[in-house]
């Protein structure tokens, strides 16, 4: 079975690619990341790799295109409570929470899967209650 893999594109490369190498550090992570810079590229790739959802900077590409895409997050240089739309300047893993919510409400990644990177199940809950 292939991994699933995601996009991140922004065109300032030191910042989507410090956040690609905390992505890759993370062990449990169902998914494979694939970094561009340039728009061309991507569109290019997109045809070719099916993508479970994208991290998109804004003015990377045209607003139409980011739309049509709904597994698609923004990053916005404003901090701001709209749907899809992520502050740039927070910490990696608010970050990685937000992707993983993303893929797990599109459906094509069970939420299981990003526990161990692979299925697991709940055997039983303890509660000194």
């Amino acid at each position: 079975m292939r991994k699933s893999r995601i996009a991140l594109c922004d065109w300032n490369a030191e910042y989507v690619f410090k956040l690609e190498e905390y992505l890759r550090s993370v062990e449990y992570l169902p998914f494979t990341v694939d970094v561009y810079t340039e728009y061309e590229r991507y569109a290019e790739c997109k045809d070719k790799y099916h993508y479970e959802g994208a991290v998109i900077a804004e003015g990377f590409c045209e607003e139409e295109l980011i739309r049509e895409d709904s597994n698609c997050l923004i990053l916005t240089e404003e901090r701001t409570q709209t749907d899809r739309h992520v502050y740039r300047y927070q910490p990696a893993d608010m970050i990685l929470q937000e992707i993983m919510e993303m893929i797990s409400a599109s459906g094509s990644i069970k939420e299981e899967s990003f526990k161990l990177g692979k299925g697991c199940c709940l055997i039983g809950m303890y509660s000194p209650v």
